[in-house]
């Protein structure tokens, strides 16, 4: 499609490109969400404080996300955990569909599932993954909630907050594991 640059109506026309636009946007909306917010928060309040934030953020607009794309195909009832993680895999051809395509692949075993990451990323933006993985198992129907490390999952069950998985960054891989609280005798 070629568009004229002459006259007010260039971005009307250029807007009317679905593709186009769609494109842009996921540029857009990647650049500030993997770049520019995870360095504003590291310089503002901490790398600690970042994780944090980030991890709840990105765990709340993954969950509506991912919630209204399951809703646009029509899926139905829960899923299983270990299906719906196959979301994070990147494509063998290599060319991703969205930007969270990060993992080389998916291993489960002993009680846990974790994907390997193709590539190592930085604390604050692997707590960031975390989040988006708990929000989209949360979509389909398994509570989940990130954590900063597995050992905080222990705050949780004082809290009284007992979602059914936590999700945590590893050194090269985000983990997911159902919550067990231990009993005070």
């Amino acid at each position: 499609m070629q568009y004229s640059l002459s006259g007010c109506g260039v971005l009307a026309e250029l807007l009317r490109d679905r593709a186009a636009v769609a494109h842009g946007l996921s540029v857009m909306a990647t650049e500030m969400l993997f770049h520019d917010l995870p360095s504003m928060l590291r310089e503002v309040v901490g790398e600690r404080q970042a994780e944090v934030l980030l991890e709840r953020l990105a765990s709340r607009a993954a969950e509506r996300g991912f919630r209204e794309f399951v809703k646009q195909l029509g899926v139905e009832g829960p899923m299983e955990p270990l299906q719906v993680l196959t979301v994070f895999l990147r494509p063998r051809s290599g060319k991703k569909v969205h930007p969270f395509q990060v993992a080389s692949r998916v291993e489960a075993g002993g009680g846990r599932v974790r994907l390997l990451l193709a590539e190592r990323l930085g604390h604050v933006e692997a707590a960031l993954l975390a989040g988006v993985v708990a929000g989209v198992l949360a979509a389909v129907g398994h509570p989940a909630r990130a954590v900063t490390e597995r050992s905080a999952a222990q705050h949780l069950c004082r809290s009284g907050e007992r979602p059914e998985y936590i999700v945590y960054p590893e050194d090269t891989a985000i983990a997911v594991e159902g919550l067990v609280c231990e009993s005070r005798g």
